[in-house]
């Protein structure tokens, strides 16, 4: 097997469209609990949620993999509309989407970029385990980047329920890192040195 490796737009784009339905999910999720007076339905509420990012999430991916030629322009499109929609209420609401879709952006970039160098060091490497080694730490990534950007966005307001807030937030990431997770752990091993002289395309 070819080791895949996305090139720096295409990672982008899949930032991007991810970035743009967490945000969304994770205001209307984050405000619910602050008022819904069932948690129990608050917490189902944020699992389905999860659940619609982890589907997502896998769909951008397969369509960028798959070098669908829509998908970059309909993302950049989702974006300014979104800018745009916030610019018509004020400016003042456009400075705070454009960093909170920045701030929801960059964990998955990070995330992203880190996953694809340790696959590519893995992949050159003489260790049976680097493989697995490498799935490992970029989960690890992954909970610490996209788990830690919903923690900050349910502290970031004192709408009260702090603790309700911030489990919900747990739950609907869950999903979504269990979902990557076992993405990575269905991809066969790769043994080292299959392709020497193979980089990365950016």
């Amino acid at each position: 097997m070819e080791l895949k490796i996305l090139t720096l737009a295409e990672r982008n784009t899949y930032s991007s469209a991810n970035a743009l339905a967490f945000m969304v999910t994770i205001m209307a999720v984050l405000t619910l609990a602050a008022t819904g007076g069932n948690l129990g339905l608050v917490f189902v509420i944020a699992a389905l949620s999860g659940l619609w990012l982890a589907a997502w999430s896998r769909l951008t991916y397969n369509l960028i993999e798959a070098n669908d030629r829509w998908i970059g322009p309909l993302i950049s499109l989702a974006v300014l509309c979104c800018l745009l929609a916030a610019l018509a209420e004020s400016w003042l609401t456009l400075l705070g989407a454009a960093t909170l879709l920045f701030a929801c952006w960059l964990p998955y970039m990070v995330a992203e970029w880190a996953g694809q160098a340790l696959r590519v060091r893995a992949y050159f490497s003489e260790s049976p385990h680097a493989w697995r080694v490498s799935q490992a730490a970029h989960s690890a990534v992954d909970v610490a980047a996209i788990g830690g950007i919903a923690v900050l966005l349910a502290t970031a307001t004192s709408d009260g329920r702090l603790a309700v807030r911030i489990t919900a937030a747990l739950v609907m990431t869950a999903p979504l890192l269990l979902s990557r997770t076992i993405g990575r752990v269905r991809q066969p091993c790769v043994p080292a040195n299959k392709l020497a002289g193979h980089g990365e395309r950016d």
